[in-house]
C-alpha cells in the first residue's frame, strides 16, 4: 500500500503541475488552436484520504466527484483513480464558471462509514482528441488547474490522527461559515502624519462564538486549513467577500491576506479575476497581501499572479516583510515590484532595545522605500512606537494604536448550493 500511495501522489503531482499550465506544446500546431473539449479533474487529495481513512472512503470520494458533475450533463471518462475527464457538453465555460465549480465541489462534504471528509480538487481545461481511454500524457492542457498540490502524506499512526483531526476542524469551520458565524473585521493602515487619512483598510478573519459551542482557536483553524491544503478554499472566500465589500461601498479601500498556498496563478483564481477584469473601478481599490505562513510553493507562479493583479488595477502587498523565508524573501519583492511592504512587527519591537537596532531598524525601512511606494509598519501599539517610526520616516502603520476597529463587518459568504445536483452552477 506504501509504494502504491506513493506511485499515486507523484502521478498526480505531474497531472497537477501539467494541467496548471495554459499553453500547449508548440509542436502540436493543431492542439494550440483547438477548443477545450473537456475539465480535467484531479482530486489532489486522493493519497491523504486513502492513508487515513482507507481505500473505500478514496474511492467513494472520487465517485461522488463524477457522479456531481455527470448530473450537471457530463459524461465522464475516469483517467485514474485520483482523476477523470468531463465533457464540456455547452462548450468552453466563462472563466469565472471554473472557480463556481471548484467552490462547490469542495465546499460540500462527502459522507461515508468512515465520517465525511471535503475534497480538494484541481480543475483545468482540455483537449482530447479521438476517443477511447486516455492517460495523463495523452492530454492537452489548455486550461490552469492546480500548480501545487498538497504535502504527501506521511506513513505513521500519528499522522493519521492528526489529519483526521484537522479534517474534522474544517469541517466545523465551513459549517460555520455557511451559518453566518464568520466576518471580516477591518483594521485600517493610516498615515502617520493623520490618523484620519487611509491607504486601506485590511480585512481580518474572525470566528464568532455561538451559545451552544465555542468557536476553535483562528490559528488552530487556519493550521488545519494549511495542512489539508483546505486553505485555498478559505483564501479563496475571503477574496471574494472583499470584492463583494467594495462593490457594494464605492468608498472603501480593502486589503485581505491570501496564503502562500494561493500564490499560484491557477483555476482558483479564475473567479476573482472573471470579476475584476468586468469591475476595474472595484480592482483599483483592492489589495492583495502575500502572506509569510509557509515559503512560496512556486515562486515563478507567483510572479505571475502578481503581474495578473497588477494589470487588472489591483495593489499588491508583501506582509510581515523579514518574518521568515515565505513572501517576504528579498529576492521575490525585487522581482514583484509590490505597492505596499509591510515590516513585520518585530523589527519594532527590536528598535526599543539598543540604538544599534534603531539603526538596523532605519536601514531596513529605507531598503523597503527602494523596493515599493508604500512601506507600513505592523503592530504599533504604543505612542512610545511613533517616534521610532519618525525616526526612520515610516508614513504608515497599522496596529492596536489606532482607535478602535470598524464596527460593521463584512460577512464572507460561503456561495454554494444546498446540494450539487439542487442548484449546479451552470455555464
Amino acid at each position: 500500500m506504501k509504494d502504491g500511495v506513493t506511485e499515486t501522489h507523484t502521478r498526480r503531482r505531474e497531472v497537477a503541475r501539467a494541467t496548471g499550465d495554459c499553453r500547449c506544446p508548440d509542436t502540436d500546431a493543431i492542439s494550440a488552436n483547438a477548443a477545450p473539449t473537456h475539465a480535467l479533474i484531479v482530486l489532489l487529495n486522493h493519497p491523504h484520504l486513502r492513508m487515513a481513512y482507507g481505500i473505500a472512503v478514496a474511492e467513494r470520494v472520487a465517485r461522488e466527484l463524477q457522479w456531481r458533475m455527470h448530473l450537471r450533463g457530463s459524461s465522464i471518462a475516469v483517467v485514474g483513480e485520483d482523476c477523470f475527464l468531463a465533457t464540456l457538453p455547452e462548450g468552453e465555460p466563462p472563466l469565472g464558471v471554473i472557480g463556481c465549480w471548484l467552490v462547490a465541489l469542495c465546499s460540500q462534504p462527502i459522507a461515508s462509514v468512515e465520517g465525511s471528509v471535503l475534497p480538494l480538487i484541481s480543475i483545468g481545461l482540455v483537449h482530447v482528441q479521438g476517443v477511447g481511454r486516455h492517460t495523463p500524457s495523452t492530454i492537452d492542457r489548455l486550461g490552469p488547474g492546480s500548480v501545487q498540490p498538497p504535502l504527501p502524506p506521511q506513513y505513521s499512526l500519528q499522522w493519521r490522527i492528526d489529519y483526521e483531526r484537522d479534517m474534522a476542524t474544517a469541517l466545523v469551520f465551513f459549517e460555520r461559515m455557511r451559518a453566518g458565524a464568520c466576518s471580516l473585521t477591518l483594521q485600517p493602515v493610516v498615515s502617520r502624519h493623520s490618523c484620519g487619512t487611509q491607504l486601506y483598510s485590511e480585512a481580518l478573519l474572525r470566528i464568532r462564538d455561538t451559545s451552544t459551542d465555542a468557536a476553535p482557536p483562528l490559528m488552530d483553524v487556519l493550521g488545519a486549513l494549511r495542512r489539508t491544503g483546505l486553505i485555498r478554499l478559505l483564501d479563496h472566500c475571503v477574496v471574494h467577500a472583499a470584492i463583494e465589500g467594495l462593490a457594494q461601498d464605492p468608498a472603501l479601500q480593502l486589503g485581505c491576506n491570501i496564503s502562500a498556498w494561493s500564490t499560484v496563478l491557477d483555476s482558483w483564481w479564475s473567479e476573482a479575476i472573471d470579476r475584476l477584469s468586468r469591475l476595474p473601478e472595484v480592482a483599483s481599490r483592492l489589495t492583495i497581501e502575500l502572506t509569510e505562513d509557509v515559503p512560496l510553493p512556486d515562486p515563478r507562479s507567483a510572479l505571475a499572479l502578481v503581474n495578473r493583479l497588477h494589470q487588472l488595477g489591483c495593489r499588491v502587498a508583501i506582509d510581515d516583510f523579514g518574518a521568515g523565508t515565505g513572501a517576504g524573501g528579498l529576492e521575490f519583492s525585487i522581482r514583484a515590484r509590490p505597492d505596499v511592504i509591510k515590516i513585520d512587527r518585530k523589527f519594532l519591537q527590536a528598535a526599543h532595545r539598543s540604538g544599534r537596532e534603531q539603526r538596523a531598524f532605519a536601514h531596513l525601512v529605507g531598503l523597503c522605500r527602494t523596493l515599493a511606494d508604500y512601506v507600513v509598519m505592523e503592530g504599533v501599539e504604543q505612542p512610545g512606537d511613533l517616534v521610532h517610526l519618525d525616526a526612520a520616516g515610516v508614513d504608515w502603520f497599522q496596529g492596536y494604536l489606532v482607535d478602535g476597529w470598524e464596527k460593521a463587518p463584512v460577512p464572507v459568504p460561503m456561495r454554494t448550493p444546498g446540494r450539487w445536483d439542487a442548484n449546479p452552477p451552470s455555464m
